[in-house]
């Protein structure tokens, strides 16, 4: 019976991790035509790329479409991050700065307008951005620590 309890116990424990890994990386087919993909540069807290790629049904990339992405946690309270590009990389990529401001759960809404006038919208979930710091601006942090020590050091020298 033990056995049993923990087998499940553990069944259940996978389910749960592999669930909060999900969304970082996602494509979806909507029904306006296009295949929208998302991809981001970081899932932690902090400033990274939105890497949208827009492709019509036939999987050609479209490069003459403005892009709009709003961010939006899954609890109520925080501002929406927005951002929005019109520059493709000629591969139908467009390339959109955005900062995660805070950890937790959020999904992203990206709207596409061709030229044509024709809409497309898909909303991408990305769970369990993380609220750690990247390395680099662990680094950027203890240089700065290291420097605030020494102005103080050499403000009680003189």
């Amino acid at each position: 019976m033990m056995k049993k309890i923990y087998l499940l116990s553990a069944c259940l424990i996978c389910a749960f991790l592999l669930a909060a890994c999900g969304g970082r990386n996602s494509a979806n087919s909507g029904s306006s035509g296009l295949d929208i993909q998302i991809d981001a540069g970081s899932t932690s807290v902090g400033t990274t790329d939105l890497m949208i790629t827009v492709k019509d049904t036939d999987g050609n990339p479209i490069n003459d479409a403005t892009v709009d992405i709003k961010g939006d946690m899954s609890h109520a309270g925080m501002q929406p991050v927005l951002g929005e590009s019109s520059a493709s990389n000629g591969e139908g990529m467009y390339m959109i700065p955005y900062e995660w401001t805070m950890a937790g759960d959020w999904f992203v809404t990206v709207n596409v307008t061709l030229a044509d006038g024709t809409v497309g919208s898909e909303r991408f979930d990305f769970n369990g951005i993380s609220g750690e710091m990247s390395d680099m601006e662990d680094m950027d942090m203890e240089d700065s620590e290291m420097n605030h020590g020494d102005m103080e050091m050499e403000e009680a020298t003189e």
